[in-house]
């Protein structure tokens, strides 16, 4: 009935984020993080393995490492991330790959609900999280208090609709 480009504000809207609590962008750990999400080893991932029921949104993938992180000064480091089981974590299991090569760990931590994981990002138990949209994270933050910004978009689930009676969206009646 519909088809949504890549660069529509649709699809911008309704991305999966990396979460972490505001004032944490920053941190060499977290700039590692997004680094990991965002290289061609994740989207080929992504884009090989759902086969269209998720797709990467990450523009020009690098190599998985920030230039400006010093990957020496963090290697040893534990990041913690809040995951629901799919496909994030699966996805972040990737990512984990690449930070290893630096001799970092990431820990993820599986979480089959969506209150908990910003919770732990914003008492500081957990670095990042990995779940949720831009409209969540805006209305959870709105509704808790809480602090949480996106830093990354990695990737979007697309919803098909389909009728046997209408053509278009508009057709539908609500």
């Amino acid at each position: 009935l519909a088809t949504e480009t890549s660069d529509s504000d649709a699809v911008k809207k309704y991305v999966n984020v990396i979460a972490v609590k505001e004032g944490n962008e920053n941190e060499p750990k977290i700039k590692a993080l997004k680094a990991a999400l965002e290289s061609k080893k994740v989207a080929d991932y992504i884009n090989s393995t759902y086969n269209g029921a998720v797709i990467s949104v990450v523009e020009n993938p690098g190599d998985g490492f920030a230039s400006d992180v010093d990957y020496a000064a963090l290697a040893g480091t534990k990041i913690t991330v809040a995951a629901s089981p799919a496909p994030h974590a699966e996805i972040l299991k990737v990512a984990k790959e690449i930070l290893a090569e630096k001799d970092i760990e990431l820990v993820i931590e599986e979480y089959p609900d969506y209150v908990v994981p910003n919770n732990v990002v914003e008492s500081g138990e957990k670095d990042a999280n990995y779940f949720q949209h831009i409209p969540y994270l805006e209305n959870f933050n709105a509704e808790n208090g809480t602090h949480l910004v996106a830093i990354s978009n990695v990737h979007i689930e697309p919803l098909g609709v389909y009728s046997s009676k209408n053509t278009t969206i508009d057709a539908i009646k609500g």
